[in-house]
């Protein structure tokens, strides 16, 4: 129960991830078992040749000794390999007959086994361009003055691991029963391809998250999470650093509002000096009363 319980669990996450995952998630491990089936067979094919090759050594040597040992002791008139036939039971030529059958008989399943080497090379061939379809996974920040991130670096041995690998489709599909070699070097030159890339799209994963936690903070409190440590901690920290590819909107938006910011002092220094003016229009008249006595005495004669 356990055990399926956690097998269950794999196959959620994995039904989780984005269709190219999902499918490399899928090819990768079957073309793995399917070339590692293939590697036991021939080196169990190669086992069973060498023991046929040893045995076969062993009576040829038996035939052989019997050989010298009848040409020390014999007449020359009389023939040696008549001799060792009648005492061994067996000559060279049937030695080299039973190695050749033993050899076939060692060859099990050929058809099969050619079958599933094609089948498993090219179900892990599509892996590392599967998982190499990642956004901005041509992108070169070495060609935009940006350096050389881990990203880039891993992506780079990724694909020179599986263009090597590439040498070794034809050697693994059409190599004899019993050689192992172009398996073996397959698959440690894909391996190599397919954990590097696995590894530039983690890490790209992660930059896109960390541009998208400053997108969403910058929408949500108007600064980054880099300002708001500088904010709170003050000098001890210093001014924020911002990285990531939100860095060219973030000077926009940054810009722009500097830019209303001055606006709005425009528009503060305008709105003060027309109250300015509007209470010295007020004053005006008050002024002009107090300081004309010459109405003032008009207007007691005229009471």
């Amino acid at each position: 129960a356990e055990l399926q319980r956690h097998g269950r669990h794999i196959k959620e996450a994995i039904d989780e991830q984005p269709p190219p995952i999902r499918t490399a998630w899928y090819l990768g491990p079957s073309g793995t078992l399917a070339l590692l089936v293939t590697a036991l067979i021939s080196s169990s094919t190669a086992v069973c040749m060498d023991h046929c090759l040893r045995v076969g050594d062993a009576l040829e040597d038996r035939l052989l000794e019997c050989m010298d040992r009848c040409e020390v002791t014999t007449p020359p008139s009389e023939s040696c390999e008549k001799t060792c036939q009648g005492q061994v039971k067996y000559t060279r030529r049937q030695v080299q007959r039973q190695q050749s059958d033993c050899n076939k008989g060692c060859d099990r399943l050929p058809a099969t086994n050619r079958l599933l080497a094609f089948v498993g090379v090219m179900a892990v061939l599509p892996v590392v361009p599967l998982l190499g379809t990642y956004r901005d996974a041509c992108s070169c920040e070495c060609c935009k003055g940006l350096g050389c991130s881990p990203k880039l670096a891993l992506f780079i041995v990724a694909w020179t691991a599986y263009g090597f690998s590439t040498l070794w489709v034809v050697p693994s599909v059409a190599e004899d029963a019993g050689d192992v070699g172009g398996k073996v070097f397959f698959l440690i030159t894909q391996g190599l391809a397919i954990a590097s890339m696995a590894s530039s799209r983690r890490l790209a994963e992660l930059a896109e998250a960390k541009a998208s936690e400053s997108n969403y903070r910058m929408a949500e409190f108007g600064c980054t999470g880099a300002e708001m440590v500088g904010a709170t901690v003050g000098a001890t920290v210093g001014s924020p650093v911002m990285v990531g590819p939100a860095v060219k909107a973030v000077n926009e938006l940054q810009s722009a509002v500097e830019g209303l910011e001055q606006q709005v002092q425009e528009l503060n220094r305008r709105q003060a000096m027309m109250e300015k003016e509007l209470a010295a229009r007020k004053e005006a008249p008050r002024d002009l009363m107090q300081t004309d006595p010459v109405g003032q005495d008009n207007t007691q004669e005229l009471l």
